[in-house]
């Protein structure tokens, strides 16, 4: 699966921030597709949480678009800034609340880092 993988590219020395012609690294693309276990595996090894790919995204941008929980709180966790606007202005709040993600805006709205 995607965990094993990642980790075994880590292991081998992979780049972590490598990213693909429109500027998704490893951590956006987890986040992206949901792999929760990824996106940890990534910021153990000190994945950049503030990229931004081609849009102007940060990986919780994708997490929260996409209604992936899990991934998300991860990000929260890792130290990523909630409130980072991609380029059109949108926050991953904004992205979770247009695509009626409960459960995304919740945890958006409620995380506050330094409660922690």
């Amino acid at each position: 699966g995607c965990a094993h993988g990642a980790l075994l590219l880590l292991v081998s020395g992979a780049e972590t921030d490598a990213a693909d012609h429109e500027g998704n690294t490893a951590l956006m693309i987890a986040a992206r597709d949901g792999h929760a276990i990824c996106v940890l595996a990534l910021l153990a090894r000190s994945a950049d949480v503030s990229r931004v790919d081609a849009s102007g995204a940060t990986a919780l941008h994708h997490a929260a678009r996409e209604g992936h929980i899990d991934a998300l709180q991860a990000l929260l966790v890792g130290g990523v800034d909630k409130d980072a606007e991609d380029g059109n202005g949108h926050t991953a709040l904004a992205h979770a609340t247009r695509q009626g993600h409960e459960i995304c805006i919740e945890a958006l709205s409620t995380y506050w880092p330094d409660l922690q």
